[in-house]
């Protein structure tokens, strides 16, 4: 039976995440080079990937919180370096380094009646618009009544329900087994995880599951 639905992951899935990432480090070691009295914002932003990473179960407010106490500065501070650097100034890298053919899929599939859901950890308005994707909903912790990070199957979970979504109808596509994959398996949902490299095959095995 074909899929109806296409839940899709966001960084990593839609557009290849260690190019953004690459650039997006000399960006940032350049700017503090000619900014070193701020060089703590450095650390800002790797201890709040590395404890947002390994703590699925706390709000965005509360990862602030920890990262700003932890370097003794106010919670404004933190969410302010966060959102520079991680959601805004890799906007043009993210649309240079989007999945075409994985975004081509994508439109052809919602022009023949599919529905697209793209289901991210991160804010993913912004990062959509640059891409140009055309989708019919999008869900993350930041901006909707989903609290938990993947694989917290929870989030999931709601945009089925939410939706009346039936699970057989729905394909999920992500890039981290350990994240996308394990959600997608507490929720009985069927899912291909997506290689960082060499996709062709896996493009080959998304149309053979959705009406494209």
């Amino acid at each position: 039976m074909k899929k109806k639905v296409l839940i899709l992951d966001l960084d990593g899935t839609l557009y290849y995440q260690i190019y953004v990432k690459l650039f997006m480090v000399f960006n940032i070691l350049g700017y503090y080079i000619f900014h070193f009295w701020r060089m703590k914002d450095i650390f800002i932003i790797l201890s709040y990937r590395k404890y947002r990473e390994n703590n699925e179960n706390t709000s965005t407010k509360e990862q602030y919180k920890f990262i700003a106490d932890k370097y003794k500065v106010a919670s404004s501070l933190v969410e302010e370096v966060i959102n520079k650097w991680m959601f805004k100034k890799p906007l043009n890298l993210i649309n240079r380094f989007k999945d075409k053919k994985l975004i081509n899929i994508i439109s052809t599939f919602k022009d023949k009646g599919g529905k697209v859901i793209i289901y991210s950890d991160y804010p993913t308005d912004d990062k959509l618009k640059a891409m140009g994707i055309s989708y019919d909903k999008s869900y993350s912790p930041i901006n909707n009544n989903i609290k938990y990070l993947k694989p917290n199957p929870k989030g999931l979970d709601y945009i089925i329900k939410e939706n009346k979504f039936k699970r057989e109808d729905i394909l999920y596509v992500g890039d981290r087994d350990s994240k996308d994959g394990e959600c997608a398996r507490k929720c009985s949902v069927d899912y291909i995880i997506l290689p960082k490299f060499n996709r062709n095959k896996y493009y080959m095995l998304i149309k053979d599951k959705i009406n494209f």
